[in-house]
């Protein structure tokens, strides 16, 4: 009889526990339902028209930061930088362009992001990042890319059919020395990345930056990664180092070291740290350059980089110190007018010095071309021609007519993106509502065979 009472109460224990489990999931997606449908809501309010939501002051030192980058970019990617493949100005300056680039456009995304207060993904980072952002980079990217087909084409030269004239765009295919143009498709996926960033930032409460070293670690198993794929097959390995040229992973770790800057902007700063960092960036810069690289190819026991360790992560270490202690001391101060004015235009007109120079050295491998004179007189040539375009695009980017264009292209992309998030939600929607269904139906059996048990 005891027996038998036990095996009752147990019973009931555990179709309480069961039940108690049941209601409370189908609360749970009762609440998420109503979340999202309250969001679907929001999202089709009509909101005042602003242009921003905070004003966006201009740093001076990192325009003229990414002024210089671009020119050294445009200079590493002459002829003439060849000849020091084997000299330390090639890891120390010529290699550093990119991944410097990378760090500030890091820096001016936290700083946008906390003046327009983003969170995670949501309306005001779809409206004041995303869509002007995509209009930044796309526009010009895309006119940039029909220049470079009309000068090709106009010589006769065939590139396939519009699908591969499509991808080549896409996955910025226009000759081998004008991989610069992956800055673009780059900076667009980290900026998609940027609110899942700021999350893991926001959510570090501890003292050290602890949501650094996760994303340091995530950045080395994508290495691992991408080597494994490489190595798997003979098939597989074109595709991995495409791959791995054109998602932005590789410099995530770079991006979140900007945000870090801007974070600790205000904040006392630990130079023991930024000199260890610093040390640690020279010593892998030159045990790279003089222990790895003799023959110009990574051996095959170290499966990291892709044949690209100067601009990888670990780079970063190295530059990391300068930009903070030049960010630091500079703060709003700019320079003389003189200076200022050029150096200005430049950082300004950064991203279109570097589709001009992806334009001219893709037409030049194309079409077999070379500028006069000596390797000196090419690159000074390059470096003036990209200057010059790159500044003109800026400028006629400011126009009335081009600004107003880009705003409307950002506001499609703002629409397109709103819809997209309404029909993800209706989407939750449903799902949560078949799981509340399913979770009813389970509840009743549940209950039923309680019942019939105790009979």
């Amino acid at each position: 009889m005891a027996q038998k009472h036990r095996h009752a109460f147990e019973g009931n224990s555990s179709f309480d526990a069961k039940s108690v489990h049941i209601k409370d999931s189908i609360r749970a997606h009762s609440h998420l339902a109503q979340t999202m449908t309250d969001e679907i809501r929001s999202a089709k309010r009509k909101e005042p028209r602003q242009k921003t939501v905070a004003p966006q002051y201009s740093i001076p030192a990192v325009l003229y930061l990414e002024g210089l980058c671009a020119l050294v970019l445009t200079f590493a990617h002459t002829s003439f930088v060849n000849s020091f493949q084997k000299s330390y100005l090639n890891p120390f300056l010529f290699q550093m362009a990119l991944p410097m680039l990378f760090l500030l456009l890091g820096y001016r995304m936290a700083r946008r992001a906390s003046e327009a207060g983003i969170g995670f993904y949501g309306r005001r980072y779809l409206r004041h990042i995303l869509s002007p952002n995509l209009a930044h980079y796309i526009l010009p990217m895309a006119f940039m890319y029909l220049v470079y087909l009309a000068i090709v084409l106009s010589q006769g030269v065939s590139l396939g059919g519009f699908s591969t004239i499509f991808f080549d765009f896409t996955f910025g295919r226009w000759g081998t020395k004008s991989s610069s143009v992956y800055f673009g498709w780059m900076a667009l996926e980290l900026i998609l990345l940027l609110p899942i960033l700021l999350n893991l930032r926001n959510r570090n409460e501890r003292k050290w930056p602890w949501w650094l070293v996760h994303i340091f670690l995530f950045s080395l198993l994508y290495e691992f990664i991408i080597n494994a794929l490489d190595s798997a097959s003979v098939e597989m390995a074109g595709n991995a180092h495409d791959i791995y040229r054109f998602f932005p992973f590789r410099f995530l770790f770079v991006f979140a070291l900007g945000m870090y800057i801007y974070q600790r902007r205000k904040r006392k700063k630990v130079w023991a740290l930024y000199i260890l960092s610093f040390s640690l960036g020279i010593g892998y810069l030159i045990f790279i350059g003089k222990v790895l690289l003799p023959n110009g190819r990574l051996p095959n026991w170290l499966p990291l980089f892709q044949d690209r360790p100067f601009t990888s992560m670990f780079s970063s270490f190295y530059i990391f110190p300068i930009v903070t202690v030049i960010l630091h001391f500079a703060q709003r101060k700019s320079l003389p007018k003189i200076l200022d004015v050029p150096l200005f235009l430049l950082g300004k007109a950064s991203y279109y010095i570097i589709l001009a120079q992806a334009v001219l050295f893709g037409v030049m491998e194309k079409l077999e071309l070379s500028l006069p004179g000596s390797l000196v007189l090419q690159a000074i040539l390059s470096l003036l021609i990209c200057s010059a375009a790159g500044i003109l695009l800026y400028l006629i980017s400011v126009t009335r007519l081009s600004s107003a264009v880009s705003g409307i292209v950002s506001r499609l992309f703002q629409k397109l993106g709103l819809t997209f998030g309404v029909w993800w939600r209706k989407l939750v929607i449903v799902w949560c509502y078949g799981r509340m269904h399913f979770l009813k139906k389970r509840l009743a059996r549940l209950t039923k065979k309680h019942q019939n048990s105790e009979v």
